[in-house]
């Protein structure tokens, strides 16, 4: 199979959903898939128009990550970034043509990077100008177009024109709902090139759960929120069921994950039941999820919700938000909750789980079945290859 170069708008070190995606899928194909990784960010920026037009360095920066050959790519000509900042005022605009041709103009600069690539697949983040310029440079330099969305329900959101063109004129485009799917193709999307590959456990699901008690100094019940402090993520309305639940004096509310905004601050006013440990190590977030009674991540919007499949992974129940992913992903009343981002009505769920404890368990052997049959990163690997030969051979 001829070389895959994988682009993404940011990637490792950074931490997040779609890097962790990325990365792990890699890992999967590692004996399979000759490929690289291009990048623009490297860190927990979330300033994207700036850091798409800016850069973050004035040299590329080339490196591993698991084995594969990653370059963070320099700053733009001086020239280029003057004319992408001079189209940046328009590109929040309703129907704005600013992005496609923010790419148009990216394109010549990201075709130098595609020599030796046999097919591109980018997988987004960030700002749609940059993966308009990745289908446009694919284009020119004759080699198919591969685009996973990861699409999160927004009201104007992944409804640009520059992101209609990237669902009718990509190659192949990997939704991770069906409920996505119909959405993509609803905005132009050939359905014949539109395929339904969901995510699997990015954690070590035999992990230990002593360096969690250890670091936390609790042996008792533990609510886990992971995930980026976002205010859609529902992390303001845990913190209220937590205050809710304050009478509980052996449950502790712990919250992992990096800051946003510096959104953290409202936990210097949090009940003692709360705890905050910022962004932690990998090992310290798989022993979080082994030692957790149950993960509690309300968001209302999602692309999947892969630490929901996480927690399942280590039989945890799970209480998920109104984001239409998670619906789509838990049953509720089965292997989990799903429920508004209302505090009174989340801390009667997690007050149910917490008050039975066979409920718990039984809710997590499920989700846990679940995983199994539907999410073994091997099958998602296989599913991404077939697409790839498919496309290559044609």
């Amino acid at each position: 199979m001829k070389r895959i170069t994988f682009a993404a708008f940011r990637y490792a070190p950074a931490i997040g959903g779609a890097e962790n995606y990325l990365r792990r899928l890699l890992h999967e194909m590692r004996d399979k898939v000759d490929a690289n990784v291009l990048t623009l960010v490297t860190d927990q920026r979330t300033d994207w128009l700036r850091a798409m037009i800016d850069g973050e360095r004035d040299a590329p920066h080339r490196y591993e990550v698991d084995g594969r050959e990653v370059t963070a790519l320099e700053r733009w000509p001086p020239s280029t970034r003057k004319a992408l900042w001079a189209m940046a005022p328009a590109y929040h605009l309703p129907a704005s043509p600013a992005p496609w041709r923010m790419g148009t103009v990216l394109a010549p600069l990201l075709q130098s990077r595609l020599t030796g690539a046999g097919l591109v697949h980018n997988v987004f983040m960030g700002r749609e100008a940059f993966s308009a310029g990745l289908l446009i440079a694919a284009r020119k330099a004759g080699v198919p177009f591969v685009f996973t969305p990861l699409r999160h329900q927004r009201p104007l959101g992944w409804s640009s024109p520059a992101f209609r063109r990237l669902y009718r004129e990509s190659d192949a485009v990997v939704a991770l709902t069906a409920g996505e799917a119909e959405w993509i193709i609803s905005r132009g999307a050939h359905r014949d090139r539109v395929h339904v590959i969901g995510l699997g456990p990015l954690n070590d699901r035999d992990a230990s759960p002593a360096a969690a008690r250890e670091r936390l100094g609790h042996d008792g019940p533990i609510v886990l929120f992971l995930g980026q402090l976002h205010t859609y993520k529902g992390f303001k309305v845990v913190l209220e069921a937590a205050r809710l639940l304050s009478n509980r004096k052996d449950t502790l509310f712990v919250f992992a994950g990096p800051d946003v905004r510096d959104n953290s601050r409202v936990f210097a006013r949090a009940a003692n039941n709360v705890r905050w440990l910022g962004s932690v190590p990998h090992e310290l977030r798989d022993s979080l999820l082994s030692a957790c009674t149950v993960l509690c991540v309300p968001s209302s919007r999602e692309s999947f919700g892969s630490v929901v499949v996480e927690a399942w992974a280590c039989g945890k129940p799970v209480v998920g938000g109104p984001a239409g992913a998670t619906r789509e992903l838990i049953e509720d009343g089965v292997d989990g909750f799903v429920v508004p981002q209302d505090p009174k009505v989340l801390a009667g769920r997690l007050a149910a789980l917490l008050d039975d404890p066979e409920l718990a368990r039984t809710m997590g052997c499920r989700g846990q079945e679940k995983v199994e049959r539907r999410f073994s990163w091997k099958a998602i690997a296989a599913a991404h290859e077939e697409i790839y030969s498919r496309l290559l051979s044609a």
